[in-house]
């Protein structure tokens, strides 16, 4: 099994203004250029669609959240003052656990019935649009791409495509944790200081 993780970017965010609005949660912080990346405390679910939801009420701008699954699967994810804005994936979830129809129904329903909000599917051209920066075409080509080969890489090419920071690939706060002494990207601001 692969790597798991992921992390949320704050798009045209400053850092301290950041801190200040997510003073309530446990986490870190790393800036580089209108870009806050947060390694939020995740450690219940990591792929918890309330914790982008809450971090996006909290302060006023985009949070982007990239989530790596057994480095097969790469989904993102924009939010807006705790909406889901658009998102896309580079494999149906379903189809990689071998999930059946009613199975897939049952956790939707499931889902719903628990306030988590249904993913759109809205795919790469939405998600490129509502990160709105960067080269689109090329961040649509490399979701593309990534949808009939994805490959640790292919998270890269998109960052790069969006004019994202790539520090945070591989990094979320629970691996920060367990060997943050490896980590090499801008300074970490502990939120909970």
């Amino acid at each position: 099994m692969g790597a798991s993780y992921q992390n949320m970017m704050l798009l045209e965010a400053s850092l301290d203004a950041a801190t200040a609005a997510l003073a309530d949660f446990t986490g870190w912080l790393a800036a580089e250029r209108d870009v806050v990346v947060l390694f939020l405390d995740d450690e219940g679910d990591p792929f918890d669609p309330a914790l982008p939801r809450s971090v996006s009420e909290a302060i006023d701008s985009p949070v982007v959240r990239f989530s790596v699954f057994d480095d097969e699967v790469l989904t993102c994810e924009v939010w807006r003052q705790g909406q889901l804005a658009a998102d896309a994936t580079t494999q149906d979830m379903g189809e990689y656990m071998g999930l059946n129809p009613d199975e897939l129904a049952g956790i939707e329903e499931a889902a719903s019935m628990a306030g988590f909000e249904a993913a759109l599917a809205s795919g790469a051209e939405a998600f490129a649009s509502a990160v709105s920066r960067g080269d689109q075409a090329a961040a649509v080509a490399a979701l593309s791409s990534a949808l009939h080969e994805y490959h640790p890489g292919s998270q890269e090419e998109l960052l790069r495509a969006l004019d994202l920071p790539t520090f945070a690939i591989g990094w979320d706060y629970g691996r920060l944790r367990a060997v943050g002494d490896t980590y090499s990207g801008p300074e970490l601001i502990d939120l909970s200081a």
